[in-house]
């Protein structure tokens, strides 16, 4: 990637300030449970629905648990999670869409006939699936958000790879005798290196949501752990007589998603700029 895209995608203050919002939301999630507020398991019903304080920052639910320790441990295991089923989607994506892309033949329709086979099974099968044969409430579903995100990835990938597979310069290389390897590595990955990077944020954004969607639904971890998700759920009912309960954990799902979304737009703007040049 160019100097002149990066310089633009730094001069982005909406993606910058989108990044530093999303790490600062990452830091508190890794550092605030640490700084000796009341774990978010350990009951205390005689300090129920405590009001925000310098002890409990955002008070205490019904049973007297720190919801600032729920909030940024929940975040742990949502954002966690999700990262885990970001990578294993890119990784394999990437590796089955360039191979597709870059073999072509045989090798191309297996790999996008197997994709369309993925992409029609339900979602939640996969699910369901993962949890019985791994176990429930253990986190392993994030093996299914995964499998659920690498059609998409695989397919994003090969598409870009076939943009560029027969440039002179992959003609040249070939022609010189250079091996597959080299190719992929100095030519193919350079190229589509946007690509991938478009692709970890938008499959990033939309683990979020996955994971979150589950946890509302109770395929999360086992409680007592707490997700984003699994949070919203609990307190739901609790919306009209403690709504800051739901908001809270909303805010910070929201703006995890519209952050990731944002730097992705930024990345976008990246290679936008490198088509232009090329």
């Amino acid at each position: 990637m160019n100097r002149k895209a990066w310089r633009k995608f730094f001069r982005n203050k909406v993606s910058i300030l989108a990044l530093a919002v999303f790490l600062l939301i990452v830091g508190c999630c890794i550092f605030v449970p640490m700084l000796g507020f009341s774990d978010y398991y350990t009951l205390d019903v005689p300090n129920h629905h405590a009001p925000f304080t310098l002890e409990h920052p955002f008070g205490t639910d019904h049973l007297g648990r720190d919801l600032l320790s729920r909030m940024m441990i929940g975040g742990r295991y949502t954002l966690g999670l999700s990262f885990l089923a970001t990578v294993l989607a890119i990784f394999f994506g990437v590796f089955f869409g360039i191979l597709a892309g870059y073999k072509g033949g045989k090798t191309d329709s297996l790999i996008i006939r197997i994709s369309e086979i993925l992409t029609s099974i339900p979602y939640l099968l996969f699910v369901i699936i993962v949890e019985v044969f791994l176990g429930f409430g253990k986190g392993y579903f994030f093996l299914a958000v995964a499998i659920a995100s690498l059609p998409s990835v695989t397919r994003t990938i090969r598409n870009a790879v076939l943009k560029i597979r027969y440039s002179e310069y992959i003609e040249a290389s070939i022609t010189m005798g250079r091996s597959d390897a080299y190719i992929l590595t100095h030519h193919v990955l350079r190229s589509i290196l946007p690509v991938i990077l478009l692709q970890i944020t938008s499959t990033y954004a939309s683990s979020i949501m996955a994971c979150t969607i589950l946890g509302y639904l109770d395929f999360g971890m086992a409680y007592p752990v707490p997700e984003w998700g699994r949070i919203v759920a609990e307190y739901y009912s609790k919306i009209y007589t403690h709504m800051s309960w739901c908001i809270l954990p909303c805010v910070f799902i929201a703006a995890s998603v519209l952050s990731v979304h944002l730097i992705g737009n930024g990345i976008r703007d990246v290679q936008d700029i490198r088509e232009e040049t090329e």
